[in-house]
Formats: C-alpha cells, sequence, structure tokens
C-alpha cells in the first residue's frame, strides 16, 4: 500500500529521491517498555523523526518513507508531512521488500535513489546533499560514503540499476548489487562518523544517548561563557 501526501512535489528528472527503510521489527533491541526502537526518544525527539527531519531539510525530493511493523505507531508519532508513505506488509520476509516499496513510489520521478536507514539519527542534511552533490557530478552507479577507510550509509542508486533493485529478495538488502558493481561505485570520503553509527542494540542506543548529553552540555557551556 502506498499513500502520497498531496504537498508531495513532483521532482525534475535529474532528481535525487529520498528512502527512509524503517520497516523493520528491531529484534535486536530487546524490549523498553512499549515503545518501538524507532520511537525510542533522543534529544527531544524520536530516531526516525530525526531522519525525517534531516531528509526534509536536504536537497532530496520526492521523499518516501516505507513502514511496516508498528506503521501506525509511527504516523501517530511523527510528523509525515511532504513524504509519500509505503506499508510494507511482508517486512519480516527481509528488507529486500522494503526496498523496492521505496522505489515503486518514487522512481518514476527521479535520476537516483537514496536509501536512508531509520535507525541512523545522526546524518544530518549537511551530510546528505555532500553526497548528491558528489553523485551528481559524476553520475556513478553508486555513491556511498568512507569513514576511517570503512563503508558506510546512506547510498544512492543510480536509476538504470532500478531493474536489478526490483529483482533483489530476502534480507541481502543492497548488498548484492553493491557487490555486483564495485567498480561503478563512487566512493565518498567523509570526516562525519555518523555514517557509521546506527542503533541495533541496547548498548548502541545507550552510547548514543552518552554522545547526545556530551554535546548537549558543551553547547550549554559555550552558550554561558
Amino acid at each position: 500500500m502506498v499513500t502520497t501526501d498531496p504537498s508531495s512535489p513532483f521532482a525534475p528528472p535529474t532528481a535525487v529521491a529520498g528512502v527512509i527503510l524503517a520497516a523493520g521489527r528491531g529484534r535486536r533491541m530487546g524490549t523498553f517498555g512499549d515503545r518501538p526502537k524507532l520511537l525510542l526518544p533522543l534529544r527531544g525527539a524520536p530516531l526516525i523523526g530525526h531522519v525525517v527531519q534531516s531528509a526534509r531539510a536536504s536537497r532530496l525530493a520526492p521523499l518516501c518513507i516505507v513502514l511496516g511493523h508498528h506503521a501506525e505507531e509511527i504516523r501517530a508519532a511523527v510528523d509525515l508531512t511532504g513524504l509519500t508513505v509505503a506499508v510494507n506488509h511482508d517486512a519480516a520476509a527481509g528488507q529486500s521488500g522494503s526496498l523496492i516499496r521505496g522505489l515503486d513510489a518514487v522512481g518514476a520521478r527521479c535520476a537516483a535513489v537514496m536509501f536512508l536507514l531509520g535507525d541512523q539519527p545522526l546524518i544530518g542534511p549537511r551530510l546528505i546533499d555532500t553526497l548528491i552533490d558528489a553523485h551528481q557530478r559524476r553520475d556513478p552507479a553508486i555513491t556511498l560514503p568512507v569513514f576511517a577507510g570503512r563503508r558506510g550509509n546512506p547510498v544512492i542508486v543510480a536509476a538504470r540499476l532500478f531493474p536489478e533493485l526490483r529483482r533483489l529478495r530476502g534480507d541481502t538488502g543492497a548488498r548484492a548489487l553493491l557487490k555486483a558493481h564495485e567498480g561503478e561505485t563512487q566512493r565518498v570520503t567523509v570526516d562525519d562518523a555518523a555514517v557509521r553509527v546506527d542503533v541495533d542494540t541496547p548498548e548502541d542506543y545507550a552510547r548514543l544517548q552518552r554522545s547526545a548529553t556530551a554535546v548537549s552540555e558543551e553547547a550549554s557551556e559555550a552558550d554561558s561563557t
């Protein structure tokens, strides 16, 4: 099922669209009361809310979010104005289904798609736009960020790979696509560790909270001087 917000912009054919993947159950997180992983709080907003805000503040257009498990809770808790909402009713079958649902929602209206993970709340609009700029300058098959020599997310996939993307199955995500097009992949070195930070476990979330607290305290000290 796909629902489209009437305020969603119709993008020019050279645009890079954004698809936020937010359909997973988050099993590795265990339980935090009755709150889904993507709705855990960070700096006054849910994890997924930070991703939505960053995507909306960037040059990505059009925008889509793919929901699955906890879809109604996320709709109720997060402002999704301006995004197309797609629902993957078979999210348990793997991430490839969510990639395809998102592509169905935006693929005809763009030259490439950036896939953002719903549990990467530190990805900011400046980083997103840096990757868009790099991709549009060279038009590779795939553009991805690298931090400290290691590949991260989000990843941009050019429209010429959409037919292959639609053939993906299971929980491989885009890994098979990345392997098949290794020689056509642009790696963009960034100085932002956020591309390597996601929230899969309680330990990840605890580290993220400590980091956010430290940043807030530093900002408060700077404001008081």
